[in-house]
């Protein structure tokens, strides 16, 4: 079954079916999936995507479509590149994650929970992050103390550290703690399934595009 995605006007996001194959189908899943229509669909035209399906599946055109998850990945790996033979991320593999498979807050923060698994502080070496600010910023240890606290600064206060030191124009640390606060529904909220009203595929997109400007500036900031 041959299925797009359209963003409608009111914000949501409806399942495109292609007509012929809905055509071939038995009566009785015709039925159901006549018991989905949406008479009036009002689409948003501006939806890129669905126009990149329309090329696809009517005109025959070879269309790339955003990946997001990939574009984080690839960002990662220019991170580590930029400090090889360094190792920044530990890890740029995550088989479970993947975008919000329904449209709800859970599965959004699902999402966010496995990514940050790879881009929040469990994933960077700490001591590779210290090296590179001891020997491009020549910062002594006192400086990995935070002085009001007295205890050893975490990863994302080095990274914060590390972005106060360079003028970059996106913050990897402010976008890892967007995915840390949804990891934090995840893990400790009871969350229902029920379907909302925001298009959470847009919204983790989104934030996936941040995590990679973030990165992006990262990896400027580190270029020897």
């Amino acid at each position: 079954m041959r299925y797009g995605k359209s963003r409608l006007k009111s914000g949501k996001t409806a399942v495109t079916a292609i007509f012929h194959d809905l055509s071939v189908m038995s009566a009785s899943e015709q039925r159901y999936w006549h018991s989905h229509e949406i008479e009036q669909p009002s689409i948003d035209r501006t939806d890129e995507n669905f126009k990149r399906f329309l090329a696809r599946t009517y005109d025959g055109e070879f269309v790339d479509f955003p990946d997001p998850i990939s574009e984080v990945v690839e960002a990662m790996t220019t991170v580590n590149e930029a400090l090889a033979p360094e190792v920044f991320f530990t890890r740029t593999e995550n088989i479970h994650l993947r975008l919000p498979v329904e449209q709800t807050y859970k599965a959004l923060c699902d999402s966010a929970s496995e990514l940050y698994k790879l881009v929040g502080p469990d994933g960077i070496l700490q001591s590779t992050l210290k090296k590179h600010l001891a020997s491009r910023y020549g910062l002594e240890d006192d400086a990995f103390i935070h002085k009001e606290s007295g205890r050893p600064r975490s990863t994302m206060q080095l990274i914060s550290l590390l972005e106060n030191l360079t003028p970059i124009s996106n913050s990897y640390a402010k976008a890892v703690k967007k995915v840390g606060d949804l990891r934090i529904d995840a893990d400790h909220k009871i969350l229902t399934k029920e379907a909302g009203k925001e298009n959470y595929s847009d919204m983790f997109a989104a934030l996936c595009s941040e995590v990679k400007a973030g990165l992006t500036s990262l990896a400027a900031s580190t270029k020897r």
